[in-house]
């Protein structure tokens, strides 16, 4: 590494600091899109809210704001940056605040709280739906992509150019028999950035993970899009694929001319980064998969990568993992 630095030391351009963290939407959804019954969707509904609740993202948000900020990163993505949202006709056996909250809006909060001051720059579409009128549970969930970067509202040297988000055009389709059809719609975000004098495109994405021939279909798509983009490019995200044993939607992008970050700066270590239990309450950390990955192309410059969230004092105050990933931090040279 410090060979690497040395280098960098002596090239133009500019170090940047990236990172991504998979959220985590707080609850498998699977049984409420596949229940059969009007009574099991219910029923299945009910104990999704509740294991949302459960997994409290106000106090996660406190302990990922910490990590955060800790590592101060200049710009980074994320992905199931969900909007929870929940009307009763009567009560609920779970505080209902704990599932009517906008991620976004409360982890930035958190974050200006911690002195850490930071914008939403893109917002991209994901999955959306809500339960069928006339059910004494009515409740909505939305999923998006994020890229947030460092305010520094008073500085010149720091712009955006461009952005752009959207959504894969192969994705799973669900037949819910409750719900209807529900399309799991994946999808990315990128921005055209000039941070520290060096301009570059910086883009988040999240894949496919249950059908791997859709998540191939989606990471062709990706390269198509991105391969009109020319100059230093970060690519960050939950590839729901683990690096490791090299699958495909891996090798077509090191093909396409990407370079894997942690490879290049920490290749001797595992960097698991999925998953924990659902509950966000295991004892001893679970994460045994690197699907979230930080890859490079044309003039970066890996300086070092490491993992985030994933040490016991990461954990909040009731013993709840910040996400079921651990993040992941890259230092960059660009340029």
């Amino acid at each position: 590494m410090a060979d690497r630095q040395e280098h960098a030391l002596n090239r133009p351009g500019s170090d940047v600091t990236v990172m991504t963290y998979n959220l985590y939407l707080g609850a498998d959804l699977t049984p409420v899109l596949l229940a059969e019954s009007s009574t099991a969707f219910r029923s299945a509904l009910r104990a999704t809210l509740r294991r949302v609740a459960g997994t409290n993202f106000a106090a996660r948000a406190q302990a990922l704001a910490r990590e955060i900020a800790a590592v101060g990163p200049d710009i980074f993505g994320l992905q199931e940056v969900v909007v929870w949202e929940c009307h009763a006709a009567g009560d609920l056996p779970f505080d209902r605040s704990g599932v009517n909250l906008d991620f976004l809006a409360v982890l930035l909060h958190t974050l200006e709280s911690l002195g850490a001051h930071y914008k939403a720059v893109v917002v991209g579409p994901g999955v959306a739906f809500g339960t069928p009128p006339g059910e004494d549970v009515i409740a909505a969930f939305t999923n998006r992509n994020v890229i947030l970067m460092r305010d520094m509202s008073e500085s010149d040297t720091t712009s955006i150019s461009g952005s752009h988000a959207g959504t894969f055009a192969t994705n799973i389709v669900v037949p819910s028999p409750q719900l209807g059809v529900v399309t799991i719609t994946r999808g990315w975000a990128y921005a055209m950035v000039q941070l520290h004098g060096v301009q570059f495109c910086f883009v988040t994405v999240h894949l496919e993970d249950s059908h791997v021939g859709v998540q191939e279909a989606q990471a062709e798509e990706l390269v198509q899009i991105l391969r009109e983009i020319d100059g230093p490019l970060v690519l960050v995200g939950d590839f729901n694929a683990d690096a490791g044993s090299h699958p495909p939607t891996y090798t077509k992008l090191i093909a396409a001319g990407f370079r894997d970050g942690w490879e290049a700066a920490a290749p001797t270590t595992p960097g698991a980064t999925c998953c924990q239990d659902e509950e966000l309450r295991n004892a001893v950390s679970k994460l045994g998969r690197r699907i979230d990955w930080i890859m490079v192309r044309n003039a970066i410059t890996v300086l070092d990568a490491f993992t985030a969230g994933n040490e016991e004092h990461s954990r909040t105050s009731e013993g709840l993992w910040p996400s079921d990933h651990a993040g992941v931090v890259a230092r960059l040279h660009i340029g």
